[in-house]
Parts: C-alpha cells; structure tokens; sequence
C-alpha cells in the first residue's frame, strides 16, 4: 500500500572555468576577508574559512566550483552542527552566534529574507493570468529576466550575508479550477503544461540559469520562489480549510506543475499553502519532500520551502485545524515543527529577524529537545536534509563564496548586476526594462468580438468613451506599489486611448445611474447637508440630494458619488469602521476613484474603491442598504458578513443613520422588516443617458470588476457576474450607437459576458487585464490598431453559473473557529470553492459540459490565419515527440498565432472520466502578410501522462490518440491520429488491502478526511507519497468513488475498513461498471467508536480520531475478469478507507 518517494536522477554538473567578475569597488570589506585555514571533505577538497576581521570568521566558504556543493555542504553542515542545522532547517534570519560544540562564540549568517515581487520589483508587469494570456515563453523569459536582474540590483554582496534579501517570489505555480477564486490573477491559467511551461519560462528568465555566463545553469540571480504548493484553492476558510480533491486530480492538476522548473534548478523555492488537502495540512504534504527530489542541486536535492504566513501556527492553535474530536492538530508548536522539518518543510511564520543581541531560540531549543529525547520520530537525518536543502540556494546565489580582492564572489556570474557594482541602471528606468513590460502588456489583451471588422477605429473618428472604469486604475494585491514616472505609464483605458489618438476627438464619462434615496417610513427623500450629515427631510426628488451609482456586482454591490452641485459634489456615501469601533460616516468619503483626479504622480496611479453599499430588495419593492457589508481583511471574508454589517436606518426626527450589527441571519430578517430601516432607491437619470445624447461616431463602454471588491487575497468572488447596472449601461448605449458600440472588460478574472456576446448592437469585445504599468496606454493602441490584439484566453468563459458546485455543509472545514453552520456564511455565497478535483466538478475546458462563451485559448485577431496539414512525428524512449503544421497569414496585418495542440484518448480506460483534450504543446509565431511558417510543436512525454491510480506513476496510456492544431480549445484547424506507445493501465490487484483514496480514478459528491495523525508521521518519516493518507467519506447519499479495472477473479467475498460518526446504520453499496451497474455486494454498518491514543513527544499528548472497523460482504453473484468498481454510499458521513477482496 505504501510508494516510496523515488530517488531522482541527478544533473550531473561539472567543473568549468568562469571569468572573474571585478568589482569596480577599491577595497575588500574586511567581513568578507579569508585566510589559508582549510578543512576537508571525504574527497579531500579543501574551502577557504572566513579570516579572523571578518563577522563570520572561521565560516567555511564556497570555492564556487559547482561540482563541489556536497562536499562544501558536508564541511558547512559539521562547522554549524546539530544547532546550526536546527537553525537553518527552521528558517531563522538574522546574525547567530553559536551557542555549543567546537564553534561556539562564532557567528554564523541566518537564513533567506523574504521578498514577494510577483509582479516585478521596480518595473511594473502585468498580473500574472494576464502573462499567462500572451502564451509567449520567450517574452514571458523576458519579464523574468527584468524580475530577477532588479531584485539582484537591491541586493549589496558588500554588506553582511543576512541582509542579503535574495528571495524573489514570483512564477507562480497556482492552478485554480474555479474562476471565483479570490486569487485567481495570481495563476496563469487553468491548464497544467500551459503553467508549467510559464513558470519554467519566467522563472528561468528571473534565475539567469540559461544566460551565457552561467555555462551550467549553477548559478542565480535570485532565489526564485514560487507560490503555493499545492492545492491553494480559494479563499474559503483559507487557513484551516480542508480542499476536497481526489489524489488523481492533485497529481494530474497540481502537483507537478512546478517539476519542470524544480528540475531544470530556475525555480530555488517554493511556499505551501495555507490550509489541508484531503485532510493532511499542506505544510505536512508529502508532496513537498517528493517534488524536492527533482531539485538537480545536492545529494538530496532540496528547495527552500517557507509556509505560507501563519500557516505553521494553524497546526496548533486551538479551533483552527481539529478533526472534530481534538481542537488542534497538535498542541504545542514544536510538536508542529516536528513534523515540518520530517516533511522537509523549513521556514516558518514565528522564526522571523533575530539579532545578535536578542536571538530568537525558542523554537530552536525546543526542536533540540525533541531530537535529545528522541520523541516524536525526528531525527538528525530529518535536520540535516532541511538544512542542507535551505541553504544551496543560498549558495547558488554566490553569497557563501569565496570574496575577491574587492570583496566580490569568486566565479559568480552576475556581480555586475548587484548593487553598487556598475553604473548601469536596473530599475524601471531601464530602456529595455521598459520596453518588455509595453510589449507584456500589448500581448495580454485579447479581442473577443469584432462583427464587421470594426476595430481598429480611425483616429479621427469621435468617440465617446463611458462606464464606471473607463477612468480609472484598479491595481492587483501584488503589482508594484509605485507605478513608475513614465511617460504613457499608469493611464486609465480612457485616456490610454487619449495619448495614442489624442484628446480632441474623444470624451468621457461615467455615466452611471443617478438616484436619489426615499425613506419608507416617512416618505421623505434623503438629503446631505454641507457637512456630509444625512437627513430624510426633503419632499420631493428635485430637492434630494443626487449620487451617481458605481455598479460593482458581488450581491448588489455600489458605491455612491454625491453629484449635487454644492460642497459635497464628488464627496462618497462613506460608512467605516476601524479597529477600535470609530465610525466615520456620511457623505464625507474622498477617495479618488479617476486617475486624472489623483494628483498622486508617482506613488500610486490607482484607483482607490469607496465604501461598497449592497442593496437587497424586498419583496414590496423597498429596499435595505446594507453598509459595511464587504470586507478588505486578508483572512474570514466569507464568515465576517453578520458580524460587520448594518443597515441604513431613520429617526423619527429624520436623521438617517446606522443600525447595530445585524448579528446573524434572523438578525438581519428582522431588522428588514422595520419600516424605519426601508428605503426606496428612485432612478432619475439612466445610465449611459449623457452618451446616448452626445452624437458621437462610435462608443467604448469600459466596464468590469475591481481587483479588490470581493475579490483578492482574503476573498473569493461570489459570482462570476458584473454590475447588472453595467449590462444596462451597454444595452442602454449600444441601442443608440448600434453596430458602433465596443466594449472593453477590464478584469483580472473571467465574468459573464453572454448576454454581451449575444448584443446584437455591440460590435466588438476587448478583454483588457491588469497589465502593468503600461496596461491603459496598451488598450488604446489596441483600439486604434497600432498593435494587432494577439492574446488569448487561459481560462473558460462560462455562461452563466450552473457549472458551479454548491456549498454544504462539509464546505465548512472541522476545527474552525469562524462559524461552524452555512447560516454563518454571507448570504451571496453559495459556491463552494473548496471543491478542487475538475473531473468531478465538471470544470475547466478538459472536464465541463456547462455552457461556454469563450474557451479556453480563445483569442482573435485583426488578421486571419491558415493551418496547413498536421504530422505528428515518432516518440523516442521517453516519450517525447514533435508535432509539424504549416501556418498562414492570409489576413492584410502582420499578426502573431498562437498555435495550440490538443490531444485526446477516445478509448482511456478512464472513459468518461478522461480529459475530454488536453493540451500538450503551443507555439507562438510571428507572421507577416502573406508569410508561412512551418511550426514545429514539441510535445513532452510528461505532458502526455496521466497519473495511473493503480500503479501510483505517471505513465502514458497507450491508444490510438487524436491531435489536434488550431486557435482554441474548440477551433480546430487541423487534425491527425497517431498511435501512441505507453502502459495499457493493468487491473488493480485488490488480494491485499488497498487504500480507496489512493486508488479511486473517478469520484462523485465527496470529501476527504486524514486517516490518522500517527499513521502520517510514520509515513513522513519513511519518506511515503502514496501510502494511505487519506479516506473518503460521502457528503449525501449517493455519492460514490470507483476503482479502475479490478480484478476480479476468484473473488467470493470483500472486507473494507470502514467508519461513521451518524445515526443509525448506513452502508456502501459494491456496483459493477457504473454507479447504477450490477450491484454485487452491499456492506452494512453502524457508527464507530473514537480512536483513542497517546503520541510520544517531550510532553505526551493524546490524539482522539474516528475509528475504523473490518466489515464484510459476501458477493451476490459470481465475478470474473476486470471491472470498475463502483463504491456507492447509502448515506452521507460515511466513510470507506481500504478494502480488499478474498
């Protein structure tokens, strides 16, 4: 039942001779001063020490021969000893002085600083969905190399090792099958090659392991460190919750999207994420020791590996990650790090800066505790392969080198990048630096729709550009804080379009509805005095005070602008509450939602989102204004909803104010209800009135959805749909500018754009992310054809909401301390992003049968483009193949395609449960008019894999598979057949106890629970990857798993390990072939006790766990040759570990 962790083959390096970079610096600092003293490895290679001037005096340093790291780690590793190794294996920063052994009184350099410059660090790149929407390597290798050269260029190899801040958090990793998901920009897309591939390509851009100086990949520019692995699926619940995936689907869809990039040494790091997957804390996966042993670097490999903020802390602290039974996964932090440093997880929250004089031991000592008294399974072996693994990059990064004369590493490639090393600027000041990001930014619009060849406008046609972003900037949580000084940089899409065709002939506005507000108990209208202070006290509409309606979506959500001409024009309805319960309210709010209007230059250039007012509306048409209802914390977004909110009220004497916290849902039913608490929202002016009537030649309704409303890190959306008031705004205009209407969408995520698509009257669609700095400037020379659109979409476009699974009751994670019932949750979430595995979810382009307005790879263009004949070529031994197809421009622009290839096993023994396609390879390629080019596609046998449950490899399935080239998902060119050689995927052997989780290739309607704490130690220890982590446990009845081809021969009777926690007996049904085949065993069961024991540590503590019992069933008829095995359960809560067949 278990499958080791399998020993990675090597990159073999060898010693080459690398240039001496000299510093332009006169003197050597004396910290970094060396003398002759040596010590040896096995292999008698002698290091250098650091001399006695020096901080780190008698500190072994690296020769900065690449061949010698093991035995230069063997030297470091005895010089530091066990506390030293404790203290790298912990993550600790800063300066230490050894406290014991032969060292003791010297000082030793702490481990990595963090830095998280997703989207760049001086230069301003776009969101990385919006890199992933160019599909070009080489540009997004570009964006990479400008990431890395910057952070080198804050980097001093002159000051101490520690301040050395090397970490670059980018190229991330995140696949997320959900198009709600809060973070959903910080992923390039929902296929796996796809995001393999970019991580590979950004990553080694920002590494430099491919730039000529660096003849064998050894060395960085940084310690490329990419975000979350694995399974960080939404927000929900996000630090204990429990992410509902089947072990096929984390393998096929998360776990190895990272491995090319672990292998090939560009990606130095990683960081888990937050909360467990099918029950096992990521931070404790065992995927994190196996995607380590890829690492080309050390005798063990290794990475760099921190959790996410806090997360360590989640494995103790009470009410965060109970099973039900024990309010923590363990109850004291080191037992936490225990298991940590077995899952060669390092870094952690707690073990932040520690200075020489106040060093931060706590963890430190109790981690030595454990390993004197030999409890908890941790051994030195577990240390030392943590340490080790933290500090190569470190090393590769050349600060443990040898220094020169100048104070410089020996043989590290890249000190003139460094900072103080030359006169060269690298920072966003940079030519060439800027001229990537313009080119990152072009290349991620994608034009959707474009009836009659609309775009590109002319120049000097009129244009009236409208909607409620049309002016402004909505940066994502990880772009760059200061949008660079730069001509054309941090423009809204409106005046992007202003600077490529000029202002004459264009004019804007917002254009939204204006309303006035009545209240219901007095029938009164509600008006601002000049001090912001609402009264209802004005009888007629003409004397309310006037707003403007931002529609921003996420349950009715506004922001409402005072349009009245007198000292509160332009002032926001504003409801806040701080930390200490001081409350700022009225019509007071001044934040600058134009860009034009900022006045900020250089700080910012960004839209700032006003209070955000929800409307629910009753059933007799009244309303309640809802404030305070939307949450900008990191953490609880989803559950904070009750406890923050209040509704707008009205005072006898007609002073409107705010209701206590509505508490709960009954709460909230029964303050809506109260006349005084009603209101009626009255239009008077529609939106997109002021550009119906302003006769221009065409309008550019500019709509979407704020990166931070509802959205984020924190907060996942509740539903793909923008403003209802921007669908009004687009009929409302494009009905008086009909065929002349262009809508651009300005998000980081997909949204419904049906009924857009379907307008009639609206020519053309333009999707415009986040793009950097340069992303409005972008957008208007998209327009008005100065660049040809060539992006396309990474993500499905779903039509509407029906793809989605539900929330239940199993959506809320054991052991939180949020709320622990779904009326605990916002009313306007009812998705359940927790739920991960696409095959059972129907979602993405591989697995949905839901309806579709865009498909994944979908993109147009202002040219057109003809595929020649597919050829697909032979596999070699590890079954990587190429794939030819000739294509045209047979359009008047030069263009660049993106070609895409597909393939398909119509006869998977996974059947209906295969991916529908897959993508295997893409290509991006420039073509002028007229031009051809032959596009050779490589296809990688790892690409081609899928993961076979029985075997627990990935491996190719042989077959006759389909292939297809063209521009999308759905728009095939041209296609071919070809047979490829691979495993026949054999029965599943069932005479021993097999683990249902591990073995299951297809699931309905299920969670996943830990089989038991101790059983994942011992597994961690033993360096397990499949060995029975988890169960599966029903979340209704009817749900089932299934096991590929059994074999059933000879087989009278199975026994499965089984539990429940319900009332009264259930069972699981045995089905032959489908969920509702032949039934031929049925076993019966009621609840089962709780396990109880005791866990060695330094302080033993007791685990309490549902148990499982042995159950039987005899088959009802006789069985022969090889089925799938459906398990299908009679009622929710029950669960199925093993079973076996005798």
């Amino acid at each position: 039942m278990k499958k080791k962790l399998k020993k990675c083959r090597k990159f073999a390096s060898s010693v080459v001779a690398t240039t001496m970079v000299m510093s332009t610096i006169n003197a050597p600092l004396a910290i970094y001063a060396s003398d002759n003293s040596a010590q040896e490895s096995a292999e008698k290679i002698e290091f250098k020490t650091a001399g006695e001037d020096s901080i780190y005096k008698g500190l072994p340093l690296f020769d900065g021969i690449p061949a010698h790291l093991d035995a230069y780690l063997d030297v470091l590793m005895d010089y530091i000893g066990t506390e030293g190794m404790v203290r790298y294996a912990l993550g600790y920063r800063g300066d230490y002085q050894l406290r014991f052994g032969e060292h003791a009184g010297n000082i030793i350099p702490g481990s990595e600083l963090f830095g998280d410059h997703v989207q760049g660090v001086s230069t301003d790149f776009p969101a990385i969905i919006a890199l992933g929407q160019t599909w070009n390597k080489e540009l997004v290798k570009k964006v990479g190399k400008v990431i890395g050269t910057e952070n080198l260029n804050t980097c001093d190899f002159l000051d101490t090792i520690s301040n050395f801040n090397a970490v670059t958090c980018t190229a991330m990793q995140d696949l997320r099958v959900n198009p709600l998901s809060g973070r959903y920009d910080e992923g390039f897309g929902e296929d796996g090659t796809l995001v393999s591939e970019m991580v590979d390509a950004m990553a080694t851009g920002a590494s430099g392991i491919e730039e000529e100086e660096n003849e064998d990949g050894f060395w960085t520019k940084c310690i490329v460190t990419t975000k979350h692995y694995t399974d960080y699926a939404g927000q929900q619940f996000r630090r204990s919750a429990n992410i509902a995936n089947s072990l096929r689907s984390v393998m096929e869809q998360q776990a190895k999207n990272i491995k090319k990039g672990i292998s090939d040494g560009s990606v130095s790091g990683f960081m888990t994420s937050y909360g467990r997957t099918a029950g096992i804390p990521n931070s404790l996966s065992p995927l994190v020791q196996w995607i380590q042993c890829f690492a080309p670097w050390g005798e063990d490999g290794g990475n760099y590996v921190v959790t996410d903020y806090s997360s360590d802390w989640q494995l103790y602290s009470e009410n965060s990650m109970g099973n039900g039974y024990d309010n923590s996964y363990v109850p004291t932090y080191s037992d936490a790090l225990s298991l940590m440093l077995m899952a060669r997880t390092g870094q952690g929250a707690a073990n932040d800066q520690s200075t020489l004089e106040e060093p931060n031991t706590e963890n430190q000592d109790a981690v030595m505790a454990e390993l004197e008294n030999g409890t908890s399974g941790l051994s030195l072996g577990d240390i030392k392969k943590t340490a080790r693994a933290q500090v190569i990059p470190l090393i590769r990064n050349g600060i443990f080198n040898e220094r020169d004369e100048n104070g410089y590493p020996v043989n590290y490639p890249f000190i003139s990048e460094s900072m103080g090393a030359s006169d060269t600027a690298y920072d966003y000041t940079n030519n060439e630096h800027q001229a990537v990001a313009l080119q990152a930014a072009q290349e991620s619009i994608v034009l959707l729709k474009n009836d009659n060849n609309i775009l590109p406008l002319a120049k000097d046609a009129n244009v009236a550009v409208a909607g409620p972003i049309s002016d402004a900037r909505f940066k994502t949580t990880y772009a760059v804080g200061r949008t660079p000084d730069l001509e054309n940089a941090g423009l809204s899409i409106g005046r992007g379009m202003m600077a490529v065709a000029g202002e004459d002939t264009i004019t804007m506005t917002s254009d939204g509805n204006i309303i006035v507000l009545k209240a219901s108990q007095s029938g009164k209208y509600v008006v601002a005095d000049k001090n912001g202070i609402l009264t209802a006290s004005a009888d007629t509409a003409d004397e309310a005070s006037k707003f403007e309606a931002y529609s921003w979506g996420q349950g009715d959500g506004y922001s409402y602008k005072c349009v009245d001409n007198n000292s509160n024009n332009g002032l926001w309805l504003k409801f806040s509450e701080d930390r200490d319960g001081n409350i700022e309210f009225g019509v007071v709010g001044t934040e600058e939602l134009n860009v034009a209007d900022t006045g900020l230059s250089a700080t910012s250039y960004t839209a700032t989102l006003p209070s955000r007012i929800s409307i629910a509306t009753n059933d007799d048409g009244s309303s309640n204004i809802l404030l305070n209802c939307y949450s900008e914390s990191f953490f609880g977004a989803e559950s904070t909803y009750y406890k923050n909110t209040r509704l707008l009220t009205t005072a006898e004497d007609g002073t409107v104010g705010y209701t206590d916290q509505i508490v709960d849902k009954d709460g909230q039913t029964t303050l809506a209800a109260e006349t005084q608490n009603q209101f009626t929202v009255e239009t008077v002016q529609e939106t997109g009135s002021v550009t119906v009537n302003a006769g221009a030649d065409y309008a550019v309704v500019v709509v979407g959805a704020p990166t931070r409303h509802s959205a984020g890190e924190g907060s996942d959306r509740s539903d793909l749909y923008l403003g209802k008031d921007q669908y009004e705004l687009i009929d409302n205009i494009s009905a008086a500018y009909p065929g002349k209407t262009i809508v651009v969408i300005n998000s980081v995520f997909p949204v419904i754009a049906e009924e857009i698509q379907n307008n009639e009257n609206v020519a053309a669609i333009v999707y415009a992310p986040y793009a950097g700095q340069y992303d409005g400037y972008a957008t208007g020379q998209v327009l008005y054809g100065d660049v040809t659109p060539t992006g396309k979409l990474t993500s499905t476009w779903y039509a509407d909401m029906s793809a989605f699974p539900l929330l239940d009751d199993y959506s809320i994670p054991d052991g939180t301390n949020n709320t622990t019932d779904l009326n605990g949750i916002a009313p306007r979430y009812t998705v359940d992003i927790t739920q991960a595995d696409a095959a059972a979810t129907g979602l993405t382009y591989q697995y949905t049968n839901a309806p579709v307005t865009y498909d994944f790879g979908y993109g147009l263009s202002y040219t057109t483009y003809e595929y020649g004949e597919l050829s697909i070529g032979e596999q070699d031994t590890d079954g990587n193949f190429t794939a030819t197809v000739s294509v045209t421009n047979t359009g008047d622009k030069a263009g660049a395609e993106i070609v895409e290839l597909y393939a398909s096993n119509p006869d998977s023994t996974y059947e209906n449960y295969a991916p529908k396609k897959r993508l295997v390879a893409f290509e991006k390629i420039e073509l002028d008019t007229g031009e051809t080019k032959e596009v050779t596609l490589k296809v990688s046998g790892e690409d081609m894999a899928l993961w076979n449950s029985n075997t627990d490899e990935y491996e190719i399935e042989a077959g006759t598979y389909t292939f297809e080239a063209g521009a999308s998902s759905q728009d095939v060119k041209a296609t071919a057949q070809a047979e490829i050689t691979g495993s026949d995927f054999d029965g599943l052997d069932i005479s021993e106890p097999v683990c249902v989780y591990d073995k299951s290739f297809a699931a309905s309607n299920l969670t996943y629970n830990e089989y038991s704490k101790a059983h994942t130690a011992e597994n961690l220890k033993n360096d397990v990857l499949v060995g029975g982590y988890s169960t599966v446990m029903a979340r209704n009845e009817g749900a089932w798993t299934a096991l590929n081809g059994v074999i059933l021969d000879g087989i009278t009777k199975l026994t499965a390990s089984v539990a429940y926690d319900g009332e009264g007996e259930t069972g699981i049904e045995v089905h032959l072939d489908s969920p509702d085949g032949e039934k031929v065993a049925e076993f019966n069961f009621g609840a089962t006790d709780v396990n109880t024991y005791t866990v060695d540590a330094v302080e033993d503590y007791e685990v309490h766990e549902l148990g499982y019992t042995n159950v039987e069933a005899e088959l009802t008829s006789e069985v022969s040759g090889t089925h799938d095995v459906y398990l299908v359960f009679k009622n929710a809560d029950t669960q199925i570990y093993t079973v076996q067949g005798n």
